[in-house]
């Protein structure tokens, strides 16, 4: 649904146009070459796979509810021109400028997400960043006190450490190429996706992502076997460019990393990938009390009638269905029909009557088949 002209949805804030962001540095400069650690998470070409479930999709069916709240005036909407306008990168720690920015979006807008899915009540949310100055150095909070360019966690005992953030020049990562083509990509390339995988293992968490100026690659880390070392990863490019209410942007996709693993411990620590709930994956839900079965989403807990590819409600608690009239040519299109197989009554707590939108259209409003989930909203 489209926005007020006049209003701000979580959405359109993390949907802003950003700069364009120009590198000086060149592939073939001695300062492009990656850090390099034999002792890091070993992750190749054949074990590197594109996370094709992060769409813009399956983040509208499970979060869009929250993304298209008014926010208008409950906290300062960062200003992308005023942050990144003139930035050039010339140095590598130059890099750590645009996760400053991702720092300053993501403090307000995952505070009032978890405030109004009401997520850990009482414990607010931790976020690092590492400097381009040095003033601040981020770590991971634990024993190993890895370095990292960008930490969010739980502030609670132990810390559950939530997404892990580490910037590079594009001309050190090549996210695009390496989802796209990952068995033809060279090593040079990988470093930094082990080198991630390294601070995901030290902050127990398989939610990270590599930032450029050219793009966000999110990224999900699962083991391959009861050891740590061998991985895999499921990684999906976000252009830094895009942007718009209709697009995943990399501010979007950011933010919708800190969700999933906000959502709970299971949907966080680091499995192996046949043991992992998929992003996209729902549950049937049928309650005892007479109410509709509904479709409940495994990480965002957001709820939807249990419905049929008509738009039908497919059934009740009680095995009573809607059945589709036009599976029989000879009856009415427009005439729904209930059928109760098991004469169980049906629910009806408020004692309304049904009625068929068809028979006065002056008393009942008409809806049509594919709204006709609102219709038993309205008059049940």
């Amino acid at each position: 649904m489209a926005a007020h002209p006049n209003t701000t949805t979580l959405r359109s804030v993390l949907c802003q146009q950003k700069p364009v962001i120009q590198s000086a540095i060149k592939a073939d400069n001695r300062t492009a070459k990656n850090s390099k650690n034999d002792k890091w998470p070993v992750v190749s070409g054949d074990t590197i796979t594109r996370w094709d479930e992060f769409n813009l999709n399956n983040l509208n069916e499970s979060y869009g509810h929250v993304l298209d709240l008014d926010v208008t005036g409950l906290f300062a909407v960062p200003d992308p021109d005023q942050v990144l306008l003139g930035l050039q990168i010339e140095v590598p720690k130059d890099a750590l400028h645009l996760i400053e920015w991702n720092d300053l979006v993501m403090e307000p807008t995952l505070k009032f997400a978890k405030e109004h899915l009401r997520i850990q009540a009482g414990v607010l949310l931790r976020h690092r960043c590492s400097t381009r100055d040095g003033s601040s150095i981020a770590r991971v909070i634990g024993p190993k006190k890895t370095q990292v360019d960008h930490l969010i966690a739980l502030d609670q005992e132990q810390v559950p450490q939530l997404v892990i953030g580490l910037s590079r020049p594009g001309a050190k990562f090549k996210g695009k190429q390496l989802a796209n083509h990952p068995i033809d990509s060279n090593q040079e390339v990988m470093w930094p996706v082990k080198q991630l995988a390294n601070m995901c293992r030290d902050a127990n968490t398989r939610y990270g992502y590599i930032l450029t100026e050219e793009d966000l690659t999110a990224c999900c880390f699962a083991r391959t076997g009861p050891g740590n070392s061998d991985w895999t990863v499921a990684l999906m490019p976000v252009p830094w460019s895009t942007y718009g209410p209709e697009k995943l942007t990399s501010d979007l996709a950011l933010w919708w990393l800190c969700m999933l693993a906000m959502s709970g411990p299971e949907n966080r620590t680091i499995q192996r990938d046949r043991e992992m709930t998929r992003i996209n994956e729902w549950e049937e839900i049928h309650y005892n009390d007479g109410r509709f079965p509904v479709r409940r989403h495994k990480y965002s807990r957001h709820e939807k009638l249990l419905m049929d590819d008509m738009g039908f409600v497919n059934e009740f608690v009680n095995d009573v269905e809607f059945v589709n009239p036009n599976d029989n040519p000879n009856d009415n299109p427009n005439d729904v029909e209930f059928v109760n197989p098991n004469n169980v009554e049906l629910a009806n707590p408020n004692n309304v009557e049904l009625a068929n939108p068809n028979d006065n259209p002056n008393d009942v409003e008409d809806y049509p088949v594919e709204n006709y989930s609102d219709f038993l909203h309205d008059h049940f």
